[in-house]
């Protein structure tokens, strides 16, 4: 049988694992794959059996022995470049760089569409669990409402940090960054923009259309204190970093779950999604989404689907309508000498309150049913001159 043969271009700590689990299924003769050929421009010293790194990465999409490239760069434009340069020359692409595919999906997509060539990227989102195959593939007939899901580990997990040590989101990401489980910038993590490339991912997937990122409402981490933390126990819930995409649009923003829900008890590094659609209610999937081996084991799933002759999915007009609620739920905080200004006015409802005092004050919480939009609520909040020391965000509503 002929060997499907895969090149790999960007030596990344997640490539190389990939390259010796590819290696030991090469030993194995499990599957009719050879890795053929490594590139990294920056560093050439890893090496698998007597196959050597090379610094052309160019020369490798120019080869006629390559049937898939698995590209793992980590620069945006590189990446860009060498994906657009494979699919140009027919090659198939699986990459884990969720940035570029997000923001240049779909010129990429309709480029592998002309040349009749697989672009996969199910390694950008919950690891080793399929997710976008699922998606693509699965729920037969039915039309998907919407998808939902925790899509970041580093906010998840320095959420659980400031809940379990009561310590602020700094320096919570500082623990993050220390374990690894951080950039040693994370900023693209905490300002929702990586969630948000991950969410149109899955948009694509479930909608069947690449959504403009410009267009889509994200809101920062940023704002929310150990005080926000403490009255969200009160209320038996947690915080979390939710991504969520309807045919309408896309949203990521800090929301408010039932501390054992499906994902509000998703803790820790740990990430994940729900689909709904009209033949099967939620349907949960949770994975360890940034964990090395995770990534690369998805990785080498979409290249084993390629070289068993899977066809490239197809986007699909699938999306059913999902209603949101009339009105809509938030956690306020305010200081408690202001509550009044929210518990009396007209347009919005109390549904809980709670209250806590710290070294930095006292506070006042309430979850309130409201037909104002966020940034509504937040400027109400502000013309009743509680701007100092206030926090506003989603609750999840089924």
């Amino acid at each position: 049988m002929v060997k499907h043969k895969v090149a790999l271009i960007g030596l990344t700590p997640i490539a190389q694992i990939f390259a010796k689990n590819l290696l030991k299924l090469e030993l194995e003769k499990t599957y009719c794959l050879e890795l053929t050929a490594m590139a990294d421009k920056e560093s050439q010293e890893f090496c698998v059996r007597d196959l050597k790194c090379i610094a052309d990465e160019y020369s490798v999409i120019e080869s006629n022995q390559i049937d898939t490239i698995v590209v793992c760069t980590e620069s945006v434009n590189n990446a860009f470049e060498l994906i657009r340069a494979a699919l140009e020359k027919g090659k198939n692409v699986v990459t884990n760089n969720q940035t570029v595919v997000a923001i240049h999906g779909q010129k990429l997509w309709r480029l592998a569409e002309d040349k009749g060539v697989h672009l996969r990227f199910e390694s950008t989102l919950l690891g080793a669990v399929p997710i976008i195959e699922s998606i693509f593939n699965g729920f037969g007939g039915a039309k998907i409402d919407r998808v939902y899901g925790v899509l970041n580990s580093t906010c998840n997990y320095s959420l659980m940090r400031m809940k379990d040590t009561g310590c602020t989101l700094a320096s919570a990401l500082e623990d993050a960054v220390e374990l690894g489980y951080a950039e040693p910038d994370p900023e693209l993590d905490v300002s929702g923009k990586d969630s948000l490339y991950k969410l149109a991912l899955l948009s694509v997937s479930a909608f069947g259309e690449w959504p403009d990122l410009s267009k889509q409402k994200v809101y920062s981490l940023k704002g929310i204190e150990p005080v926000d933390i403490q009255l969200a126990q009160k209320f038996g819930c947690n915080i979390k970093m939710l991504s969520m995409a309807t045919k309408r649009g896309m949203t990521v923003q800090p929301t408010l779950f039932e501390e054992f829900s499906q994902l509000g008890n998703t803790n820790g590094t740990l990430t994940g999604v729900v689909v709904e659609s009209d033949m099967t209610g939620p349907v949960f999937m949770v994975g360890h989404g940034s964990d090395d081996e995770s990534i690369a084991s998805a990785l080498l799933s979409d290249t084993i689907a390629i070289a068993n002759g899977r066809k490239p999915y197809a986007l699909r007009q699938k999306a059913g309508l999902y209603t949101a609620p009339n009105l809509s739920r938030y956690y306020v905080r305010v200081p408690v000498e202001g509550c009044d200004k929210i518990v009396k006015a007209n347009h919005v409802q109390v549904i809980y309150e709670n209250t806590t005092q710290n070294k930095t004050g006292a506070y006042a919480a309430y979850i309130v049913e409201t037909g104002l939009q966020r940034h509504e609520l937040e400027e109400f909040v502000a013309d009743a001159e509680l701007v100092t020391s206030t926090c506003v965000f989603n609750v999840f509503q089924n």
